[in-house]
């Protein structure tokens, strides 16, 4: 009894049909405008760096959007400090992975940002065709080939957006964070910009399905932190060790991210 009016309390009923809602309308959104963009948006602009930053910035639009349905709707609240950090171009943004919104809320934040995508999802029909003429990268079995593409789209002014873990965080754990970022980081001499992101209570997670909502509201937090300047290996340690390096300090200054604002 107690039980079902702390669900009722929080609109636990409502909450679950508003996700499935949000879910269908991401699905949907997703095919729809990549059927679009794919076939007439090549007739309207030529120059491949314009369609380019235009299809970013129609992508950044439609997550902004969908960022404020699912607060309208009543499935989560939000909040984001430093925002204004992510406003320049050619950044490399770092951030860990609890959610599997992570990266909306994070393109949301910028216009012309782009980030590493399943292989098999750049490679499909629509939603594949949108990704791939906005300059979306692909996890390949080919590391030197996404190195150099991810050189290069930060040399173009676009902004890269990784998570060092990989995949999603497991909760209760301390996943390892791995190196791409930081090789991408010397290979393009870029600092890092660090972004911690928490979800409270967890959900969306790696081994959570999108209906195994929590029993209250989710608040959504993420916060940009300071730079992390770039130090240049020593001639005398190879990158990989500079590269270790970097991405043990990247792992420390993510977590006093997430303090700072507590």
């Amino acid at each position: 009894m107690e039980m079902d009016r702390a669900l009722n309390n929080d609109w636990y009923y409502w909450r679950l049909v508003a996700t499935g809602f949000c879910f269908a309308i991401f699905a949907i959104g997703g095919v729809v405008l990549g059927a679009v963009t794919t076939t007439l948006l090549p007739l309207f602009i030529w120059d491949q760096q314009r369609r380019r930053r235009f299809l970013r910035f129609l992508v950044h639009l439609s997550f902004r959007c969908f960022v404020g349905l699912m607060r309208v709707v009543g499935v989560l609240t939000y909040e984001i400090h430093g925002r204004d950090k992510l406003s320049v171009p050619g950044q490399l943004v770092i951030a860990n992975h609890p959610t599997l919104i992570d990266v909306v809320f994070l393109i949301a934040c910028i216009p012309n940002g782009i980030c590493i995508v399943k292989q098999n999802l750049l490679e499909s029909y629509f939603v594949g065709g949108l990704l791939r003429r906005a300059g979306y990268i692909g996890n390949t079995s080919q590391p030197k080939a996404a190195l150099e593409a991810c050189v290069e789209a930060l040399n173009s002014g676009a902004t890269l957006i990784m998570f060092p873990e990989g995949s999603r965080s497991i909760p209760g754990t301390n996943q390892r964070f791995r190196r791409g970022a930081a090789y991408v980081a010397l290979a393009a001499h870029k600092e890092f910009t660090p972004v911690h992101i928490s979800c409270s209570p967890s959900t969306l997670t790696k081994s959570e399905r999108w209906h195994d909502i929590p029993k209250r509201r989710i608040h959504f937090a993420m916060s940009v932190g300071e730079n992390i300047p770039l130090e240049a290996p020593d001639r005398m340690i190879s990158k990989r060790v500079a590269a270790k390096v970097m991405t043990d300090r990247a792992g420390q200054l993510l977590l006093k991210t997430a303090t700072a604002y507590e």
